[in-house]
């Protein structure tokens, strides 16, 4: 994978061809727009190419992103890795890159991206793949900010929602895995860096909106799914890899054994629980206003709820990791792409 032809500055011309996979379920009100942005991008036109994997929707978004002038392949199982793993299989060019289809990427960003790795890739061939933050530009109301400064968290996203990355060492390291619903970017990452000593790493000062959960059903849904895709990682690749929501479970469990110390009567025990609990929760708030790009503007609203999505989101993870790591699930892909169907086991 080394790449010593490359200066750190490479010119347009000699950018290679990417191909943009867009993984989209039930995402007709936001496919056009993010068909649009790629479509905008400053990246040579002859060398960008635009791959819909419509993950089994049942609306209009497959009719939407073909309007759009995107190709579209279909995966019948509701699974990001699987619909990650079908993109990368489809694809026919070096690079792959990947934008969530409620995302919009400024002009700039798969220019950028693609340099960048290539400069990576020239100084350190174990650099496979980059990565830039995301955030909602677009918040509507205090809750949505507030969900918006927790994705601009470093730690929140990985290389599948904003990523470019060599399609062969995907391939060298076994493709996504399709029974992961989510986590399906950091089970990978952590085999390849296992496999091959892989690793990814962050473009600093790239930003890509990304549309922020706007209720708290949406909120609490989203960290059930993480919490399974956790247990399913953390059962593939050990417990190590999967550290941030076992922290999270310990702070829920630091609630119960408070709630259960307070019935005995034991003070000290309760103190300490409590003293805990406030250290986690109010480094959780700072840390998301930290990395917020637009901080200055934080409503104090959008801070309030920031203390709130601090215990949906963890007991939402505690909660999927359970059954996460109670679930037993064997997946058989069925693909048509491009008028063949074959199954990935």
């Amino acid at each position: 994978m080394k790449n010593n032809n490359f200066a750190s500055k490479i010119s347009d011309e000699d950018l290679p061809e990417v191909t943009v996979i867009i993984r989209a379920r039930n995402e007709e009100s936001n496919i056009a727009n993010c068909i649009r942005s790629v479509k905008k991008q400053t990246y040579p036109k002859d060398k960008l190419h635009i791959l819909v994997v419509d993950n089994a929707s049942t609306d209009r978004t497959a009719e939407i992103a073909k309007e759009e002038g995107a190709e579209v392949i279909y995966c019948d199982i509701v699974s990001r890795g699987a619909a990650a793993r079908v993109g990368v299989q489809a694809s026919r060019t070096a690079l792959v890159a990947f934008l969530d289809a409620d995302a919009e990427a400024p002009k700039d960003w798969l220019k950028k991206m693609v340099k960048k790795l290539l400069e990576y890739n020239s100084k350190n061939d174990k650099i496979i793949g980059v990565w830039c933050r995301v955030y909602d530009t677009k918040t509507r109301t205090a809750f949505e900010e507030a969900v918006s400064a927790i994705l601009a968290d470093p730690a929140r996203l990985g290389f599948a929602a904003t990523g470019v990355v060599f399609k062969k060492a995907i391939e060298e390291c076994g493709n996504f895995d399709p029974s992961m619903p989510y986590y399906e970017e950091a089970e990978l990452a952590a085999r390849m860096r296992k496999m091959r000593g892989y690793l990814f790493q962050e473009v600093p000062g790239v930003f890509v909106h990304h549309k922020a959960r706007s209720t708290v059903r949406e909120y609490w849904k989203q960290h059930i799914d993480s919490g399974i895709g956790a247990a399913l990682m953390a059962k593939r690749q050990g417990i190590r890899w999967v550290m941030p929501t076992v922290r999270r479970m310990g702070v829920a469990g630091l609630v119960v054994l408070a709630t259960i110390t307070v019935a005995l009567g034991y003070i000290l025990p309760t103190i300490f629980s409590i003293a805990l609990i406030l250290i986690g929760w109010m480094w959780f708030v700072f840390k998301k206003i930290r990395y917020y790009p637009k901080r200055e503007k934080l409503s104090l609203k959008a801070k309030i709820w920031l203390f709130a999505l601090f215990w949906i989101g963890i007991f939402g993870d505690s909660i999927g990791f359970l059954i996460g790591m109670i679930r037993r699930k064997t997946v058989t892909l069925k693909v048509k792409q491009r008028g063949c169907e074959h199954a990935i086991h």
